[in-house]
C-alpha cells in the first residue's frame, strides 16, 4: 500500500522566486489550521433570522486505498431562532466520470445510527446540532481517481436558507499535485524527488504535454498541496487566467508552493495575485545570488546563513515588500 499524505508539513528552501502561499480569507473561514485541516463553516441565515442552517467541518482531502472506506464528519446546525425541519441530501461527483455509484459508494449516517442515500429530515431546535458521518466505500478496487461528496441542507421554514459541505476523497492516488510547467525540461524531477524522499507521492500535470488548463478541476477536490514549477524556463504560460486558478484554489483552502526563475519578469506588471496573495509592492528582474542570510532580530532567520546550490542557472527576480517588512526574513547576495 502506498503512503499518502496525512498532513502537509514542509520546510522548503527556494533557490528561485519562491512563495509558500496560504489561503486568502473569504469571511467564513477560521484562521486556525490544525493537522492540515481548515475548520470551515458553510451556511446561510442565522443571527436574528428565524431560519438558518450551517454545516461545520474540516476542509481537507482524504486519501484511501483500494477496497477501503473513508469516513469523515460534518456537523449540521440550526442557526435560526426558530425550531426548524432541515432536510439533508447527498450527491457525488466522480472522476473519472465512467466510475459508477456501485463502485464508489457514498452515503451518510446520523446520531441515531440510520444511514441514508438521499434526502432525510431533521427537526432541530435553535442552535441544536446533528453529527453526520459521511462514508465513501470502494467496493470494486480497480479504479483510481477522486470523488467529491456534497451534502446540502435546506431549511423547511425558509427554503432559501441552504448550506453545503464538500468532502474530497482520493482513491489510490495522491492528493499532492505537482504542475510541471518548465517547457519540456526536467526541473520538476527535483521536486518529485523531494516529495518521494519524504515518503509521499505526487501526481504530475505536464503543462507542456497535457496543455495549459485547470489542473485542479476548479478545485472542488481540494488537493492538499499544489506544487508549481517553471524551473529556469520561460514563465509566460503563467497568465492572468492561471493566476485565477491559483486564487480559486487558495480561496478554497488550499496550500501552494511556487518556484520559478522568471515568473515575475515574465508577468511584468502587478496583478491581484502579486498584490493580494504574494503581498508584493515591487520587484527587480534578474537579481541573482548564491547565499542568503537571516535578518538580524527576526524570530525565524536570525543567525542563519544558507548557501544556495542548484543545477539551474541563477536568474532570480528580486522582491521588495515595504508594506509587509516582517514577511521578508532573508537577505540575498552574491558570494565574493
Amino acid at each position: 500500500m502506498r503512503r499518502f499524505l496525512p498532513a502537509v508539513t514542509a520546510a522548503l528552501l527556494g533557490i528561485l522566486v519562491c512563495a509558500a502561499l496560504a489561503p486568502a480569507s473569504t469571511g467564513n473561514e477560521t484562521a486556525a489550521v490544525e493537522g492540515g485541516a481548515l475548520p470551515q463553516t458553510e451556511g446561510s441565515g442565522g443571527g436574528s433570522r428565524a431560519y438558518g442552517v450551517a454545516f461545520e467541518y474540516d476542509l481537507h482531502p482524504y486519501e484511501m486505498s483500494y477496497g477501503d472506506t473513508s469516513t469523515h464528519y460534518v456537523t449540521l446546525r440550526n442557526t435560526g431562532t426558530e425550531t426548524d425541519v432541515i432536510t439533508v441530501n447527498i450527491a457525488s461527483d466522480r472522476r473519472p466520470s465512467s466510475v459508477q455509484s456501485f463502485e464508489w459508494f457514498a452515503n451518510y449516517c446520523d446520531e441515531s445510527g440510520l444511514c441514508h442515500f438521499g434526502p432525510w429530515p431533521y427537526t432541530l431546535a435553535p442552535d441544536e446540532t446533528e453529527l453526520i458521518d459521511v462514508h465513501v466505500l470502494d467496493q470494486i478496487g480497480t479504479e483510481e481517481g477522486r470523488i467529491v461528496v456534497t451534502l446540502t441542507a435546506t431549511s423547511g421554514g425558509d427554503p432559501g436558507q441552504v448550506a453545503t459541505s464538500h468532502s474530497g476523497v482520493f482513491i489510490e492516488t495522491p492528493s499532492i499535485l505537482l504542475v510541471d510547467d518548465d517547457g519540456g525540461a526536467n526541473d520538476q524531477t527535483y521536486m518529485e524527488t523531494a516529495v518521494e524522499d519524504a515518503g509521499y507521492f505526487s501526481q504530475v500535470w505536464d503543462n507542456d504535454g497535457d496543455g495549459i488548463g485547470d489542473p485542479c478541476d476548479s478545485c472542488p477536490f481540494r488537493y492538499r498541496a499544489l506544487l508549481w514549477t517553471t524551473g529556469s524556463g520561460d514563465a509566460t504560460t503563467i497568465t492572468g487566467a492561471v493566476e485565477t486558478i491559483w486564487m480559486d484554489y487558495l480561496d478554497a483552502g488550499g496550500a501552494m508552493f511556487l518556484t520559478s526563475s522568471d515568473y515575475l519578469s515574465s508577468r511584468g506588471a502587478r496583478s491581484t495575485f502579486t498584490d493580494d496573495y504574494l503581498h508584493l509592492d515591487s520587484w527587480d528582474d534578474d537579481v541573482g545570488g548564491t547565499v542568503v542570510t537571516g535578518v538580524p532580530g527576526n524570530a525565524i532567520s536570525d543567525g542563519m546563513a544558507l548557501t544556495l546550490l542548484s543545477t539551474i542557472p541563477s536568474s532570480d527576480d528580486g522582491i521588495g515588500n515595504p508594506s509587509y517588512p516582517d514577511d521578508s526574513f532573508f537577505d540575498i547576495f552574491e558570494s565574493p
